[in-house]
């Protein structure tokens, strides 16, 4: 059920019977209003099936129920009854209100974490590989058919077996986080980031020219060369090959084959550089 709805019949079912009984009151009414009472308690329960919330909700019913009781047991019948549809009816709706919203509140919490762990790399923070595909899919393609300038930039860590093979897995950890903070320090909000693979990374970078991306490329290569990893006291180089691409036309994947293409140039020139594609 929308929360707009929820709202409305909570809303309406605390009104009514306010209305009601300052307006008049009998003996035939007071069915009918004690129904309107329970509306919002019976809808919030079906709707967010909840243990909490159901026991909060039967609660604040039986709770108030006693309370309006003891008070105003010796004011007459009628009155009694008149103050409880008075009182009863905005302070259980209240908490209603309150139990709806703290349920919301910790599901939108729980679907965000969800979302962040799905489209996350656990490891460095930035987005993964699912999240490469969907931005191809969707942001990517609704870009490019603005006819704006997008660029690409696909790089990996130069002999990063040999890192691995030498000190350990865990160096290796520490390297792929080093280099991802480095570069994302770096680069501009509107970029976007991604580790595609186990040393493979992407940088989309939109509104950009070609030669910008080159000289951004070439300016995060220097950068990664001229940093001094170390770990456990020991010096660690560390290089990247970068291959960058522009977007021209035709299908999105054209733009990813040209700039992976670039990429192994890169490599089999030698490493620590970077390639254009033609």
């Amino acid at each position: 059920m929308h929360k707009y709805t929820i709202l409305g019949v909570i809303i309406f079912t605390t009104l009514l019977p306010i209305i009601l009984a300052l307006l008049f009151f009998n003996d035939e009414a007071y069915t009918f209003l004690w129904s309107l009472l329970f509306i919002p308690g019976f809808l919030i329960i079906i709707t967010y099936p909840k243990r909490a919330i159901a026991i909060v909700t039967i609660i604040g019913y039986i709770g108030i129920e006693i309370i309006t009781q003891y008070y105003f047991l010796d004011i007459g019948d009628s009155s009694a009854v008149r103050l409880k549809i008075l009182i009863m009816n905005p302070m259980v709706n209240t908490i209603i209100l309150f139990c709806v919203a703290y349920y919301r509140i910790k599901v939108k919490m729980m679907t965000d974490k969800l979302h962040e762990l799905v489209v996350h790399d656990p490891l460095t923070g930035i987005y993964n590989r699912r999240y490469f595909d969907l931005f191809l899919e969707g942001t990517a393609s609704q870009y490019l058919k603005s006819g704006k300038p997008l660029q690409l930039i696909f790089f990996d860590i130069d002999h990063f077996k040999k890192i691995n093979d030498h000190y350990g897995h865990p160096c290796g950890d520490y390297v792929l986080k080093e280099l991802t903070k480095t570069i994302n320090n770096e680069i501009r909000g509107s970029d976007t980031f991604f580790r595609i693979g186990g040393e493979e990374f992407a940088i989309f970078l939109p509104e950009t020219t070609i030669n910008t991306a080159e000289k951004v490329a070439d300016r995060l290569r220097k950068l990664i060369a001229e940093t001094p990893f170390e770990y456990n006291h020991e010096p660690i180089q560390v290089t990247i090959s970068m291959g960058v691409s522009e977007y021209n036309g035709g299908e999105v994947l054209k733009l990813i084959d040209r700039a992976d293409s670039a990429l192994y140039k890169a490599k089999e020139n030698g490493r620590n550089q970077v390639v254009v594609a033609e």
